[in-house]
């Protein structure tokens, strides 16, 4: 009797243990917000003991959502697809947040068989960023070569964003000051920090309007700070007059469809890029003259690049879209 009282409480035991570890087969990881700024969010990750390893990123919910719409994804697969994997206590800092902004910060935990638990998710907003007196933009242009510039664009602490680019005098002289003011304004590429940038692909000899404009904390816009300069001649070329283009593009500033004509026969492509130098559309081109619809580009200043089927760069435009 006495060893069926031993043997019973044993079996009691080693079931409470069991149920004891099987509590804690569920892995989970605790996040604590170390820091929020206006442009950042850093956070730290502990794991528990059954979690293998974790993945881990940021966004925001209506992006993460127009995401799950557009690819037909779960979410959770979105975060195991572009998140950061993890395997043990971490600490990690996101920039280039957007100021007053809800983030979520989501976590999907790994069990020690491999197995993805629930996702976590939680919600931090970003700092307002930038007063409510006069935005102001101090710009540098330096290392001018033939055919590249250093950008160098720095905001006061009342400003909340700004906008910058360039615009080649004879499009600025086209549209005058005003308009020119407004397709950097328009360009949907708000900064929130020093913007320090090289151009390159300038054409030398060629005089250029640096802008840069900004908002304070409650969306009044400062003055405009424009400065002025021109990229070096190369040598040995006499630059007494332009050579005229092979391309032309009407009604330039466009709406968002416009009329691109080639002198060239043969037949080939145009690619519209962005003032960061991304690619935003491409069109193959069936004859001279070519209809191009582009209404789902935002306002701003772009490059048209026409290319032959050869894939030899012939000639670029500059084209506004002003909706």
């Amino acid at each position: 009797m006495k060893k069926i009282t031993v043997l019973l409480f044993a079996m009691i035991f080693a079931i409470g243990l069991f149920a004891q570890n099987y509590e804690k087969t569920d892995p989970s990881v605790e996040v604590t917000i170390i820091e929020v700024t206006n442009t950042t969010v850093e956070a730290s990750f502990t794991p528990n003991e059954t979690c293998s390893s974790y993945t881990i990123m940021i966004g925001t919910a209506s992006k993460m959502d127009m995401w799950v719409g557009m690819m037909g994804t779960p979410i959770d697969s979105l975060v195991n697809m572009w998140g950061i994997e993890v395997y043990s206590d971490s600490s990690n800092l996101w920039t280039d947040q957007i100021p007053n902004t809800e983030y979520t910060i989501y976590v999907i935990p790994k069990n020690t068989e491999g197995d993805w638990s629930p996702l976590q998710t939680h919600v931090v907003t970003t700092l307002a960023g930038g007063g409510t007196g006069l935005s102001e933009i101090e710009i540098t242009i330096s290392e001018v070569t033939e055919t590249t510039a250093r950008f160098i664009a720095t905001q006061n602490d009342q400003t909340a964003a700004y906008h910058d680019g360039l615009i080649q005098d004879s499009l600025y002289n086209e549209i005058g000051e005003d308009s020119a003011v407004n397709i950097i304004k328009t360009n949907g590429y708000p900064l929130y920090e020093q913007d320090d940038w090289v151009w390159s692909d300038l054409n030398s000899g060629t005089t250029y309007y640096a802008i840069a404009i900004g908002y304070n904390a409650n969306g009044e816009w400062g003055l405009a700070s424009i400065e002025q300069f021109t990229t070096l001649s190369i040598t040995g070329i006499c630059k007494t007059e332009k050579q005229k283009s092979n391309i032309s593009i009407f009604p330039n500033p466009s709406n968002g469809t416009f009329t691109f004509t080639s002198l060239h026969e043969n037949k080939g492509q145009i690619s519209i890029y962005n003032m960061n130098g991304q690619k935003v559309y491409e069109q193959s081109l069936t004859g001279l003259e070519n209809a191009i619809n582009v209404n789902q580009l935002s306002n701003g200043l772009y490059q048209v690049v026409f290319t032959t089927k050869n894939s030899a760069k012939i000639d670029v435009k500059q084209l506004v879209i002003s909706k």
